[in-house]
């Protein structure tokens, strides 16, 4: 898979390269059928079916590419019914090639030129212009795309080449100044050669255009900087001019083919780092080189990054929290518009638990990342600290003048190896109920919720009778506590509860008293009052996060401990019991307005509850 770290040998080695990139430098089309396409009346696919039927809190997906509008179509109906949004693609990666590979390359040994391979073409090109003009290096980057004219900026030196419904592009781009556009090929010189692959049935246009028929938001990914040989965490400097001006002339042509489009929301940047400081300065150039071409080539649309974080106490670079909020404002500072830290749990980089559960073993599917441990010993907080970290930063960065929307990514996968799952090898899948999980603590710590990754997490079995996408579908109701915190409402002291699904209900609530006895209740969610559109009505959440607000006596509980929060509807119980930590003197009367888990502090909302 690439340089990616999705799988089993994550156990803080040498871990600077990221968790949720694409596989390897292959193109971002999938093998999907494209039957359906045949139809000559009217759309090929019919009308698209734009029910929601079974809404899940997260809203957008990664997913790779299909051949045929009416794959495409079909793709986008599952993952709309279950509540997705937006969509984001992988960039494709410029890779450093050598031309003997070629002649055997499952892609580019079909790229012919006037008889000749097209390394071949593209030196007797050079040549006939000066005898002494040399190629110096050959790149290759494989796309499922049908780009248009703004590749071609040298005519006759650069060429699209046609052969069946294959499409090539070569470009030669000088040595010593990648992007000089002069065309004078006249005077000795040293060339890179890049050859593109595509095909005429472009899978992102088709992508964009079934997303507008529906209403949902795409961020095809820009190519990627080139990783250097020997330390791929690192851009390769010595490509990057020529992966700059590659992506000058790609967002080019988006402009022209794509500007039109509502679906296209934005840019996805696919070359990954750490949320730290410090961090790998040659991706925050990177960023910052690239995102100055996306603002001048396609103003007003949106550059997306999801880079990961790591807590693990094991990890060389030893991460913290004041770090993780730092490394988050030197990503915004790129010029980044959304930033989705990865929750790292798929890879264990980060455990789900809470401060209570320190001295507690980690769950068995955290142990491939950490080994046979105590979150305590494995982590050096929680996911919610980690979001709170990073939401501070955006907080203060407001007073630098940058505004950076932050979402999540929740990752659909479990450490180790297990039952092979479509592209990722034996990266197991893993289940809904530790995506609930994952909710219950992240729910509300940004204002979108994402996951890695539709293909294959969410379309294969595993060892399941199910795939998770189903599982999904079957169990989308099920309530999901996500936040609380104490509030008085007309006089009358009481408990705000926000997450999915929970309007309606019951909230079952577990404590201890002053005199350390268990006390448990369970209170009728109409017993207060209940506001089904409190995310919808706040753009710092997710749109369908619900609130509620029932009574509860604060009084006669034990000092400074945990409220264990659960939710109850026709639809079942949450999996997952949230924990409300508060404050309080032994003997005094109700939790202050506002108390919480010292670690894990839910967000303050930007209105009052209600």
């Amino acid at each position: 898979t690439g340089d990616d770290d999705t799988g089993d040998d994550d156990t803080g080695d040498d871990d600077s390269t990221g968790d949720d990139d694409t596989t390897g430098d292959d193109d971002t089309t999938g093998d999907d059928d494209t039957s359906g396409d045949d139809d000559t009346t009217g759309d090929p696919c019919g009308d698209p079916d734009l029910a929601v039927t079974s809404p899940y809190p997260i809203s957008g997906y990664w997913m790779y590419g299909r051949l045929g509008q009416c794959a495409w179509r079909d793709a986008l109906e599952e993952v709309h019914r279950i509540g997705a949004e937006v969509v984001i693609q992988f960039g494709p990666h410029p890779a450093r090639r050598e031309p003997d590979e070629l002649l055997t390359d499952a892609t580019f040994s079909a790229c012919v030129d006037n008889g000749s391979p097209c390394f071949d073409g593209a030196l007797f090109a050079l040549q006939a212009a000066h005898p002494n003009n040399t190629i110096r290096h050959l790149y290759t980057m494989a796309t499922g795309e049908e780009f248009g004219d703004e590749l071609i900026v040298c005519p006759g030196f650069d060429e699209r080449i046609e052969i069946g419904d294959e499409r090539f592009w070569r470009l030669l781009l000088r040595a010593d100044d990648a992007s000089n556009h002069s065309c004078d090929f006249s005077s000795p010189r040293e060339y890179d050669l890049l050859l593109l692959s595509g095909r005429a049935e472009d899978s992102v246009a088709e992508l964009l255009a079934q997303a507008e028929a529906m209403g949902m938001e795409v961020y095809p990914g820009i190519p990627t900087a080139t990783p250097h040989p020997s330390y791929p965490w690192e851009v390769w400097s010595e490509a990057e001019p020529l992966c700059l001006e590659l992506v000058d002339r790609v967002l080019a042509d988006y402009a022209v083919r794509h500007g039109g489009l509502s679906s296209f929301a934005g840019v996805y940047q696919s070359t990954e780092l750490p949320v730290a400081d410090p961090t790998v300065s040659s991706v925050l150039d990177w960023y910052a080189a690239s995102n100055e071409r996306v603002r001048q080539r396609l103003p007003g649309r949106t550059i997306l990054v999801s880079p990961y974080m790591d807590l693990r106490r094991a990890a060389p670079t030893g991460v913290t929290l004041e770090s993780l909020a730092e490394g988050f404002k030197e990503i915004a500072r790129t010029d980044m518009d959304i930033i989705a830290p990865q929750d790292s749990r798929g890879t264990g980089k980060i455990g789900l638990y809470w401060p209570f559960e320190e001295d507690s073993p980690v769950d068995p599917r955290l142990e491939p990342a950490v080994g046979q441990v105590t979150y305590g010993e494995a982590y050096r907080g929680n996911t919610r600290d980690a979001f709170e970290a990073v939401e501070t930063a955006a907080g203060e960065l407001l007073g630098e003048g940058i505004a950076v929307d932050l979402w999540v990514n929740v990752e659909a996968f479990e450490p180790g190896a297990g039952e092979p799952c479509g592209y990722y090898g034996d990266v197991p899948r893993t289940h809904k109920e530790r995506l609930d999980q994952a909710l219950t603590f992240e729910g509300t710590a940004g204002s979108r919720l994402i996951s890695f990754m539709w293909d294959a997490y969410y379309t294969c079995e595993g060892y399941s009778a199910t795939t998770l996408g189903q599982d999904v579908e079957t169990d989308h109701g099920r309530p999901i506590v996500s936040q609380a915190l104490s509030w008085e409402s007309a006089n009358t002291p009481g408990l705000v509860v926000r997450g999915y699904g929970i309007v309606g209900g019951d909230i079952g609530l577990t404590w201890y008293d002053g005199a350390w006895a268990v006390q448990s209740a369970t209170v009728a969610t109409a017993q207060g009052w209940e506001n089904p559109g409190f995310g919808a009505g706040d753009p710092a959440y997710p749109d369908r996060l619900e609130e509620v607000w029932i009574p509860f006596d604060w009084s006669n509980m034990a000092p400074s401990f945990y409220l264990h929060i659960s939710a109850t509807t026709a639809a079942g119980t949450s999996t997952h019991v949230y924990c409300l930590g508060y404050l309080r003197r032994a003997g005094a009367g109700r939790a202050p307005r506002g108390d919480r888990c010292p670690s894990s502090s839910p967000r303050s909302s930007s209105r009052a509850p209600g």
